[in-house]
Order: structure tokens, then sequence, then C-alpha cells
């Protein structure tokens, strides 16, 4: 299959995403979206006097995402309710599904292991959610930041150990003495780019409360990052794959 990228003129971007904020700067030009920087393999470039940004990265970074429709030879964006990707606490609880009956386990160069998981959950549009642990654990998995064990299951390949608490901070505090919230961000490997949330009753950012837990999107997370991961489903081995390939 072909990877395409798209461009779109940012005048246009502008009227579509209204809650979207922009920087631009020259050598190079940066994409920055709701204060975040957004890393494009192609950065954005000024052609016959307009700026033309990759739309792929700008609308994935705002919760949306982009395929090529050969038929109509169009690009198609498809929104999700997240109109900003560091503050998801407008997705309503309702589009919430737990992710049933499958085992969550990380795929490194073909093989299968297991990994400090936790419950998963996805939204109307397939994107998946997690806590705050176990996002951090595949942060560290990403980049190589593990230890591994033996498995007995020979259809496992090992048992990994990840250095979750490398690239992330929390801090709770109070709001009463009773009622407590989280702030804190998840960083890269050199901490030069960071995903904020905070969990403060009218103030929520980059996650969202449901059913009293932390659920934090895996795709918005890995993106402001800069890091790369595909997701699968094996329903003859009843897997939900993260694949760090």
């Amino acid at each position: 299959m072909k990877t395409r990228t798209f461009y779109l003129v940012i005048g246009i971007l502008v009227g579509m995403l209204i809650s979207s904020t922009f920087a631009l700067a020259n050598n190079p030009i940066k994409l920055i979206v709701n204060g975040q920087s957004i890393q494009c393999d192609v950065p954005p470039q000024e052609i016959n006097g307009r700026v033309m940004v990759p739309a792929r990265f700008l609308a994935e970074a705002l919760g949306a995402s982009v395929s090529w429709d050969a038929a109509s030879n169009s690009i198609v964006v498809t929104s999700n309710t997240m109109s900003n990707p560091s503050n998801t606490s407008s997705t309503t609880q309702s589009q919430f599904s737990l992710l049933k009956d499958l085992q969550p386990v990380v795929k490194i160069n073909g093989e299968i292991y297991n990994y400090n998981s936790d419950i998963w959950w996805f939204d109307n549009s397939n994107n998946y959610y997690s806590g705050i642990g176990a996002i951090a654990s595949l942060i560290s998995i990403g980049y190589k930041d593990y230890k591994i064990e033996p498995s007995n299951n020979p259809f496992i390949k090992g048992n990994l150990t990840a250095n979750g608490g490398n690239y992330v901070k929390f801090e709770q505090k109070y709001l009463s003495i009773n009622d407590t919230y989280y702030e804190g961000c998840f960083y890269n490997k050199d901490k030069s780019l960071s995903y904020p949330i905070s969990t403060k009753p009218g103030e929520e950012k980059g996650a969202t409360i449901y059913q009293g837990r932390t659920m934090v999107p895996l795709k918005t997370v890995f993106y402001t990052l800069n890091m790369e991961y595909t997701t699968e489903i094996d329903n003859q081995n009843k897997l939900f794959i993260i694949n760090f390939n």
C-alpha cells in the first residue's frame, strides 16, 4: 500500500478547525497545535506564497484521521469529538467501550511479549485509551528501555519489565481535605517534548475521567512525543497487539 502525504492550505484549515492555533516561523517553518510542537516527516513548506502543511499530521494531532479514497480521488478527514489533542475531556462517557476478551501484548521484531498492561478502552473512532502507568510503560518499550524475563508460555517470547517511570511525572494536588486531582506530563527520551495532563475539575486536559479512572489516549500521546507504533487485533489468538516493529 502506498503512503501518500497530503497538503492542505493553512487558510482552509483555520476555517475548518476553529479551536486550533498555529504558529509559523521561517527556517524551518514550525507547526504548533494548541501549544504543542508537531513533528512532521515532511515539514511545512511555502509554495507560491502559501504555507502548505501535511494534512495527516495536523488532523491526527487534533484527534482526527486522514485517508485516501481512490474511487473518488479524495482526501477524507474524519473528525472525532475531541477538538483538542491535549484536552480529551470532551469525549463523552457513552462513547467508551471496554476492550473485552483480548490480551494486550506488544510485538517487537515479529515476536510477542507480555508487558505491564492495564484495562483498555476504545471510543467510537477506534482510538485506544488506558491508564497512566500502561501508557508510560509503552513509551518506555518504544525507546527499548526494558528488561526481558523468560516466559513459560511457548507462544510468548518473554515478559517485559518497562522503566515507565523514566517518562512520566505526576503530582497529586488537593482541592479540599477529601478531593484530589493530578497534574503532570509524559516525556520523550530527551525530555524535549511533553504531553501534559490535568484532572482538575473544569480544567481537564490530556485525559478523560471515566468510571473513576484516568483514561489517556495512546495515539495522541505517541504523536505528540513523535513516536511510531501500530495496533492490530488478532481475533484468532484473542490478542490486542501494539506493534513496535
